[in-house]
């Protein structure tokens, strides 16, 4: 039996990572670990060994790898949390630049400012070389994942369910998106179920991997300030996005950053944050919304000036600049296909 073979053994067993860690510390070595404590730790009731056999055939079906806590490419700031899983079931690639990272979190029904801000900010970070890490899960994740994928940017997404049980369903295409330029990671066996205790577990795994977590809107009871909290435990920053006082989506971010965590409006607010860590290439490089700015005419210029985060419908456009719908509806379309500002259904637009 191989050394992965035998960790995804343990694994099936439901030994926890810190059992794992307490195993080795008491014995020293993989090989050193006995089966009576394999079995004393197990919550397995059926034949570990033909489970793994059902494991192995599931791993080759699906496509999926397991990448043990030994080997080179499993992700190095992962290894110092508390708890770090001891395998990772990966679909994709797994690259040392993923080190220079952020975790982007929030609710499963953001509203539109929330939208805007989760797709802004993922677009920013790629485009200043970031990877962004977020859960796959509906709203705020689906958000981000979809818009790394439309520019073929670095992004991870970690399941809290095995690969056979992907959740949410609606996301497997989105899944395998991801896959062509950058991973999909779990630390469960291949059929385990997205049980809702599982999330918390995933959380650890998003702020383990990241420089940093931003959480872009989010109840006062949203898991994503769980994330929050495991980011503050493993001594990672905490980025918060500031929101209406009335809303329900931003009591999370406001009382976040009431206890202390960075405001953020910007990509440049995340840069000074951690100006003393990243690679100076990081801090000198230019956003392609930046490069762009002397590439607008000055009919675009004079629409994107009115044009801000909160939704303007076309109308309220040409009210206000006085430009007719022809040349307007033009300035429009450049103004998107430049990827300065997003369309929404009713012809409502938004800057970016």
């Amino acid at each position: 039996m191989t050394v992965t073979e035998r960790l995804i053994l343990f694994n099936l067993a439901g030994i926890t990572p810190l059992a794992f860690r307490k195993l080795m510390d008491k014995y020293g070595a993989l090989n050193n670990i006995k089966q009576e404590d394999i079995e004393k730790l197990s919550n397995s009731k059926k034949n570990l060994h033909k489970e793994l056999d059902e494991e192995l055939k599931m791993l080759k079906k699906y496509e999926v790898r397991v990448v043990t806590i030994m080997d080179e490419e499993y992700p190095s700031s992962l290894k110092y949390i508390s708890d770090p899983p001891y395998v990772l079931y990966v679909k994709g690639t797994l690259k040392p630049e993923d080190g220079i990272s952020i975790g982007i979190v929030g609710c499963r029904n953001p509203t539109n400012y929330g939208k805007i801000c989760a797709e802004k900010f993922t677009l920013r970070l790629i485009e200043r070389g970031f990877t962004v890490i977020s859960g796959l899960a509906r709203g705020v994740d689906t958000v981000c994942h979809s818009a790394a994928v439309g520019v073929k940017g670095r992004n991870i997404a970690v399941l809290g369910s095995g690969f056979g049980k992907l959740y949410p369903p609606e996301n497997r295409n989105l899944a395998k998106e991801i896959t062509t330029s950058g991973a999909v990671i779990s630390e469960f066996s291949m059929l385990t179920e997205p049980d809702k205790f599982n999330f918390p577990r995933r959380n650890r795994i998003i702020s383990g991997m990241t420089l940093g977590t931003l959480v872009i809107e989010a109840g006062e009871k949203s898991g994503a300030l769980i994330t929050a909290r495991y980011a503050l435990e493993q001594n990672r920053e905490v980025f918060a996005l500031p929101g209406n006082i009335t809303s329900e989506e931003s009591k999370g971010p406001n009382g976040l950053i009431k206890q202390g965590a960075k405001l953020v409006m910007s990509v440049e607010d995340i840069l000074e944050e951690l100006k003393d860590v990243l690679p100076e290439e990081f801090l000198n490089k230019k956003g392609q919304a930046e490069l762009e700015t002397v590439a607008l005419s000055d009919l675009e210029n004079k629409v994107f000036s009115v044009i801000n985060n909160e939704p303007a419908h076309i109308d309220e456009i040409i009210n206000i600049t006085k430009i007719e719908a022809g040349p307007l509806a033009t300035a429009l379309i450049n103004l998107e296909i430049k990827g300065f500002i997003k369309q929404f259904p009713g012809k409502m637009f938004v800057k970016m």
